[in-house]
């Protein structure tokens, strides 16, 4: 199944939805993720920018590594968007 911009967008909703349910105590994982959502906004608006494009996927690696203990659920949900990054040549 090819994945499109729309998919990434709708799993993006997910993500923000995921973290306006955060502890208000846990406002450093609040910052990152709203940090992440930002590149890969940006990412999306210029995906021939191969700098954007590395500095994104290690962004996506370490917020795996950080919530997935913590926050499985947002874990997931950026992992499902690693593969529809993917998916879609980004």
């Amino acid at each position: 199944m090819a994945v499109n911009e729309t998919q990434i967008h709708e799993t993006l909703d997910k993500l923000r939805a995921e973290i306006a349910g955060l502890d208000t105590e846990d406002e450093v994982s609040r910052q990152k993720l709203e940090a992440l959502i930002a590149e890969l906004e940006k990412k999306l608006e210029q995906p021939e920018d191969e700098q954007v494009q590395r500095d994104l996927a290690s962004r996506l690696d370490e917020a795996i590594l950080h919530f997935e203990v913590e926050h499985p659920r947002l874990a997931a949900i950026v992992n499902d968007i690693i593969i529809k990054l993917e998916s879609m040549g980004i």
